[in-house]
């Protein structure tokens, strides 16, 4: 073994080729767990402004797309799912159609307002508001007042010793003079 002259030459390239697949199974078990802690922020942060009360589509969009960056062995460790029986449900499958053919019926109006030059904003279109138009696409029209209070951390102690020293002068006055409020 020693004497082979070859020897070095196998154990240089049985070590380059362990060295390059441990450098590709480490860039690669990397890679994928960035993309899943990713997808963990942008879940997470989706779900919290949807959660808040922002039902907006672009939310739910954007946390749909959140979950496609999740590797499947790690979204299979966290949703343990069973695959059920695969019989097509006819009453199912009749229930979507119908429910996507209400959508897009009852979304033309809303769309015709979308790209219409007179938009609404944050308007519904039918009395049960299943679709409705967003007020993201349009344009603010009226003027706003905003309210701003500002203040240091100085001014509030101000006004705190103001309203002690103020405090300090009744006590004195009815009390005779005792204390003299810095002691």
């Amino acid at each position: 073994l020693i004497g082979d002259p070859d020897f070095v030459k196998k154990l240089e390239a049985r070590d380059y080729a362990a060295a390059s697949s441990y450098n590709f199974l480490n860039a690669e078990l990397g890679r994928l767990l960035a993309a899943s802690v990713g997808g963990a922020v942008i879940v997470v942060t989706q779900s919290w402004l949807v959660l808040s009360g922002n039902y907006a589509w672009l939310n739910v969009l954007t946390l749909l797309l959140g979950f496609s960056a999740f590797d499947d062995a790690v979204l299979g460790r966290v949703l343990t799912l069973h695959p059920g029986a695969s019989g097509v449900l006819v009453w199912h499958d009749a229930l979507v159609i119908a429910v996507t053919l209400l959508v897009l019926v009852l979304s033309y109006r809303p769309a015709r307002n979308l790209i219409s030059k007179g938009q609404v904003m944050n308007a519904s279109f039918e009395p049960l508001r299943l679709v409705n138009t967003y007020g993201a696409f349009g344009s603010v029209t009226r003027e706003r007042f905003e309210v701003a209070i500002e203040g240091t951390r100085e001014q509030k102690l101000e006004a705190y010793r103001a309203v002690r020293d103020e405090l300090m002068r009744r006590i004195r006055e009815r009390f005779g003079g005792a204390g003299s409020g810095n002691e």
